[in-house]
């Protein structure tokens, strides 16, 4: 990320800082999706547990990964700046889905999606800056969290899909066979 930051480090820093806004966003509301009663007995998310148990923990990785680089480039990671506020807000919208009483299972895993693809579209564009940039040190490892919110995307799809297969023509997908 050195090699970026010359060129702008206070914008660098607010990237880092919008995707660990969005992180920690994931982190709670897959923890409460992880917490939720019913959730086990449920035929389609019972089967998703250990996968969105895993997705935590990927999730949970990047924000130390993010706050150990924005330490790196003298920031602080509890000084978001614009771009990071905003991200902010935009999740807090979707938390307020995510945990709003009354919502299905289905609906949260949905809400949980949208926030993955923001996470995607970050990462992506972070990955791109990078490489413009000539940081192969940031390139790579920007690689694998675009693998892993490629992993993350595809299971979130393939669990919605699932809860969409069940509720229009009644048919029940293992899911965890499908988005390992």
């Amino acid at each position: 990320m050195k090699k970026l930051a010359q060129h702008n480090r206070d914008l660098v820093l607010d990237l880092l800082a919008e995707r660990l806004a969005v992180a920690r966003t994931e982190t709670r509301i897959q923890g409460a999706l992880i917490d939720r009663p019913g959730l086990a007995q449920d035929e389609i998310a019972g089967k998703a547990l250990p996968l969105l148990a895993r997705l935590r923990q990927d999730t949970v990785e990047h924000t130390f990964w993010l706050q150990a680089r924005i330490r790196e480039l003298g920031g602080d990671p509890e000084s978001p700046g614009p771009r990071a506020r905003l991200a902010a807000t935009e999740a807090s919208g979707i938390a307020q889905i995510a945990f709003e009483p009354g919502r299905s299972i289905a609906e949260v895993f949905h809400a949980l999606m949208a926030l993955a693809l923001v996470d995607h579209a970050g990462w992506f564009t972070l990955l791109n800056l990078a490489a413009e940039a000539e940081d192969e040190v940031a390139q790579e490892s920007l690689r694998r969290k675009i693998d892993d919110a490629n992993d993350e995307l595809h299971a979130l799809r393939t669990i919605v899909q699932a809860f969409a297969r069940r509720d229009l023509l009644g048919i029940v997908t293992d899911v965890s066979r499908k988005a390992a």
